[in-house]
C-alpha cells in the first residue's frame, strides 16, 4: 500500500533531508516538538475510546487523514521549491484553502475507512481508484494490531505537525530553505520522521 510503502521502506539519507533534520531536532524540548503533540493527541483520542477497538478505529481514521493531508504538504513544499519567488503567496493561498482542503480529505477519509472496515468491499463510490492506497490495513485491523497502529498513527501525526511547521513557520521567514524542498529531499525528510518515532517507541 502506498501509505506504508511510503514510511517503511528505508531510504538513505541526504545532506538537504539531514538539514531539514536539523529544524526538526531544534524544536526538542519544547512545547511545540512534533513528536511531542503527536503524543499529546494520541492521549486524548485514548481518553476518549471506551475500549481498545474503538481507539484503533479512531488511530486509523487519524492514520489515513494525516497520510491525505501530507500528501497535499509535500505538494505545495515541492511547488515553493520550484518558485521560491512566490513562496509566501503560495503559503497564504493554501493557508486560505484549508477549509476546502480539509472537507476533500474528510470525505476520503470516510470512504476509506468504510472500505477497510468492510474488508475491502466498497458497493461503488468517488474514491475506488484510490482504495488500494489503504488497501494493506485491512490485515492489520482484522488483526486488531495495537501495536502498528499507536506506531503509524505516532509517525503519521508527526510528520504532519513537522511539515505544518516547515510550511508556516520556517518557510515564510527563511526563504532560504526552499532550496531544500525538492520532493526527493521530502520523502527522505518524511522517511528519517519515521525512524526517529520508532526509535523513540523503542520499536
Amino acid at each position: 500500500m502506498t501509505l506504508i510503502k511510503k514510511i517503511s521502506d528505508k531510504i538513505l539519507p541526504k545532506k538537504d533531508s539531514r538539514d531539514l533534520m536539523k529544524l526538526f531536532y531544534d524544536l526538542e524540548g519544547s512545547p511545540e516538538f512534533p513528536f511531542t503533540l503527536a503524543l499529546s493527541t494520541f492521549e486524548k483520542l485514548e481518553a476518549q475510546a471506551t475500549s481498545q477497538k474503538e481507539l484503533i478505529e479512531y488511530l486509523m481514521e487519524d492514520i489515513v487523514f494525516s497520510s491525505l493531508y501530507a500528501t497535499f504538504y509535500e505538494e505545495i513544499l515541492a511547488t515553493i521549491y520550484q518558485n521560491p519567488d512566490v513562496a509566501v503567496p503560495l503559503v497564504n493561498r493554501f493557508s486560505e484553502d484549508q477549509s476546502t482542503r480539509e472537507q476533500i480529505i474528510a470525505e476520503q477519509t470516510q470512504s476509506h475507512m468504510n472500505y477497510i472496515m468492510a474488508q475491502g468491499k466498497c458497493p461503488g463510490c468517488a474514491h475506488c481508484d484510490n482504495h488500494q492506497d489503504v488497501k494493506d490495513l485491512i490485515q492489520y485491523w482484522a488483526k486488531q494490531d495495537f501495536k502498528f497502529f499507536v506506531t503509524l498513527y505516532m509517525g503519521m501525526q508527526t510528520i504532519q505537525f513537522t511539515m505544518e511547521y516547515l510550511l508556516y513557520d520556517v518557510v515564510p521567514t527563511c526563504q532560504d530553505y526552499s532550496r531544500w524542498l525538492k520532493r526527493e529531499n521530502l520523502l527522505k525528510f518524511r522517511q528519517n520522521l519515521y525512524d526517529f518515532v520508532e526509535q523513540k517507541l523503542n520499536i
